[in-house]
């Protein structure tokens, strides 16, 4: 067994020692969120034409504006590859242009086209009704503590 934590693994139910993996925390994050990225994947697809790298490098491009292709891939958590092949989409797809960095001429800074802001609207409308259905089981309460529970756990080990 792995020591994550100096003294012995932890299960989400202490008194209750299992091998059934939703009784931890981390797979049951790990199962959550792949089904969660399953989802929107499926519907940025179906509804957008869009993949999910391709959103959140035009997410990231309408708040970081005119980033480089190298910027995008710490911001957004995907490597190299995925990057370039989501901006040559976007490019392709007139929702994202490519400038000259005039500091750096190896560098490609990349801002978001007229087209770009306005799908990513229609896009962000869609995915604030689908957080909507999502969260609707829990009240105001329990979805500020949600938010600040993952932030607690979001740190490095």
């Amino acid at each position: 067994m792995v020591d994550w934590i100096g003294n012995r693994q932890m299960s989400l139910f202490e008194d209750e020692p299992t091998t059934d993996s939703q009784n931890y925390l981390s797979l049951r994050l790990i199962g959550v969120g792949r089904r969660l990225e399953r989802r929107v994947s499926e519907y940025l697809q179906d509804a957008h034409q869009l993949t999910l790298p391709d959103w959140m490098v035009l997410s990231a491009l309408l708040e970081h504006t005119q980033v480089s292709v190298r910027e995008l891939g710490p911001l957004i958590g995907y490597d190299s590859v995925a990057v370039s092949r989501a901006v040559k989409r976007l490019t392709q797809a007139a929702l994202v242009e490519k400038k000259e960095n005039y500091r750096d001429r190896r560098l490609v800074i990349l801002s978001p086209t007229q087209s770009g802001r306005e799908l990513a609207t229609r896009v962000v409308e869609d995915l604030e009704q689908l957080e909507v259905l999502l969260l609707r089981k829990l009240g105001i309460n329990e979805r500020i503590r949600f938010g600040q529970m993952l932030g607690d756990i979001d740190l490095p080990l």
